[in-house]
């Protein structure tokens, strides 16, 4: 028998596989070993978590022990945190504090990780600046030929978010130049628009929300930023639940865990309800099986489903517009957003409909919950293919009134599932249950919305 094609062989290649998938240890790095030493002297009482290298997630914290739910996963003492009080207390302070207009926390903390991270030897954060990322893969970052080839709600997105590095850095300039003081070198060289879209990456991807007091010397942009070293290390799940927050009685950032996770495992901590989108604007990374995985339906292939000889189409556009009811607008596991269905059952309406009887619309404030939105008099009436209409109020049910139902793929709202089908990440069956049976020739039809739409 051959070399390993025997049972031990088998064993050997599955534990070894196993210990691939679970994670590398690499706590015995250098640069592990001084950031911890370093966390230390600040008053971190070390954990039961090991930095790790992870298939499929890359860097990530390991557990050493099996973690229950309520368990404390890390500690972080204040101390250890980097926040616009660390700014202040720095060289910087006097700086920014004379400074007129104000400079917002999130540039007072870039300016700061740039200046510290040109200190190098000399910085005191040199340990963990050692172990932050040199690039990153938020949209921001990539090339003009990359965010070209993006889906266009996320192409416009990247682009906007590109333009706001930009913005930062053209209006920064000055303050930027007012610091020349404190170098020898020139601060062109130092604060140029590379090092600021690192530190600005640094900071979106990688702070915790923790609210600050606000400070006359700060513009007045919130100041929720914190840099947590070692706490950063947690990756991103959708699949788990935990509980995080200051702890003013120990001055600690503290997160507990609301899962299970087994010994020599990568633990995980939950970013948010987000979707692929919000994940890769954000963070620079997508997740696999996402239960909040959402399409993005842009108005111009919205309005391509509706004739451009309705009269009002124009009349309900400024509408839809007016409440902001033209972007984000999308398809999730569950069906179509409550924003696309609004959308929806404007441009669904005729001209008696949109304004019946001489009535004015009802306007809220923005934001309103008040139904989102709200239109007096509206009513059901008998339209060309079909009236997509539902109550403000319950939007778990949907009403579909029909006048003729020549076939399912007609239909506005249906061609709208079938696009979104199309760009879901997995080749799975988009399917739509409604019956003719179910379709009374007269009145409307009453459908739970789960019933309209759903993967099988």
């Amino acid at each position: 028998m051959k070399k390993n094609r025997g049972r031990t062989g088998r064993k050997r290649r599955r534990k070894h596989l196993k210990s691939f998938m679970d994670g590398v240890n690499c706590s015995h790095k250098l640069e592990y070993i001084k950031l911890q030493k370093w966390l230390k002297e600040r008053g971190f009482e070390g954990t039961n978590l090991r930095p790790a290298e992870f298939w499929g997630t890359g860097r990530g914290l390991m557990a050493t022990k099996a973690l229950q739910a309520g368990d404390l996963v890390i500690s972080l003492p204040e101390k250890c945190l980097l926040t616009t009080g660390t700014v202040l207390s720095s060289c910087l302070g006097g700086y920014i504090v004379k400074w007129k207009p104000r400079v917002s926390p999130l540039l007072a903390l870039c300016t700061f990780l740039i200046a510290e991270k040109h200190a190098g030897e000399k910085s005191p954060w040199k340990p963990y600046l050692d172990v932050l990322p040199k690039t990153y893969t938020c949209p921001a970052c990539l090339d003009h030929d990359v965010i070209n080839v993006l889906p266009k709600p996320l192409k416009k997105k990247a682009q906007e978010q590109k333009m706001m590095i930009q913005e930062l850095f053209r209006s920064s300039r000055a303050f930027f130049s007012s610091l020349q003081p404190l170098f020898a070198e020139n601060t062109g060289t130092i604060f140029n628009y590379s090092a600021l879209e690192w530190a600005w990456c640094t900071i979106n991807t990688r702070t915790i929300y923790m609210k600050h007091p606000h400070r006359e010397c700060f513009s007045l942009e919130p100041d929720v930023y914190a840099l947590a070293p070692y706490l950063d290390f947690l990756n991103h799940s959708p699949n788990v639940q935990v509980k995080a927050a200051f702890n003013k009685q120990t001055r600690s950032y503290e997160i507990r865990t609301n899962s299970q996770c087994k010994k020599y495992q990568e633990v995980f901590i939950c970013y948010g309800p987000h979707d692929n989108q919000r994940l890769l604007l954000e963070y620079g990374f997508v997740a696999m099986d996402n239960p909040h995985s959402s399409v993005y339906v842009s108005a111009e292939t919205l309005l391509k489903y509706f004739s451009p000889l309705d009269k009002q189409r124009k009349a309900k556009v400024a509408i839809l517009k007016d409440h902001d009811f033209l972007e984000n607008l999308t398809f999730g596991w569950d069906g179509p957003s409550w924003r696309l269905l609004t959308a929806l059952k404007v441009l669904s309406l005729g001209a008696d409909d949109l304004c019946p009887g001489g009535q004015k619309e009802k306007r809220f404030p923005k934001g309103s919950r008040q139904g989102q939105r709200q239109w007096s008099g509206c009513k059901l009436e008998q339209h060309h293919h079909f009236v997509l209409c539902f109550s403000l109020e319950s939007p778990s049910w949907l009403d579909i009134g029909m006048n003729s139902l020549r076939s399912h793929t007609e239909l506005p709202f249906l061609s709208l599932f079938w696009e979104a089908a199309r760009w879901f990440p997995h080749p799975r069956c988009f399917c739509c249950s409604l019956s003719s049976s179910s379709i009374p020739t007269e009145g409307v039809c009453c459908v739970q919305k789960p019933h309209i739409g759903h993967w099988v």
